[in-house]
């Protein structure tokens, strides 16, 4: 029995990092148990790996991580840093890395939403009614440091 996703061959690791789009943003790709999307940075700031970043209201698939504080995430910058004006695979659902904002720590099973600027925080009465919650920390993670996460954004 198939799966929801279409077998395509892509040539580029999910690292890949480039200037010019190799394939159509909004593109699903599954690459062992995590799902990425393939997204355009059209911020003012690079992403760097370890955050989340949020829809711009430039285009369906362009992100940034500049945006208002505490708005929902839309995907993580996973496996490498994606600089101005480049396309990356942001992961939608799956294991990574994740880097906590000031004054936000977690301990290990806590829930995780949206901080500011592509950070993370402790999913609390104060935090969550800017955003939404979109992982669980699998370990304890101080106050601006990173730890491990699962996240999942939703959607397809």
């Amino acid at each position: 029995m198939a799966g929801p996703y279409d077998k395509q061959v892509f040539f580029e690791s999910v690292s890949q990092v480039t200037a010019t789009n190799s394939v159509e943003v909004g593109s699903l790709r599954q690459d062992g148990e995590d799902l990425y999307m393939y997204l355009y940075n059209a911020g003012g700031e690079q992403i760097d790996q370890h955050e989340g970043c949020a829809l711009s209201a430039v285009s369906g698939y362009s992100v940034t991580i500049s945006s208002l504080t505490n708005v929902d995430m839309f995907a993580h910058c996973k496996n490498a840093t994606s600089t101005t004006g480049t396309y990356f695979w942001g992961l939608r659902r799956g294991f990574a890395e994740v880097e906590m904002g000031a004054n936000n720590s977690a301990a290990a099973g806590a829930l995780l939403c949206p901080s500011a600027n592509g950070l993370y925080a402790h999913a609390t009465q104060t935090t969550l009614p800017f955003g939404k919650i979109v992982g669980k920390a699998m370990g304890a993670i101080a106050s601006g440091a990173s730890g491990s996460a699962y996240l999942d954004f939703g959607g397809r």
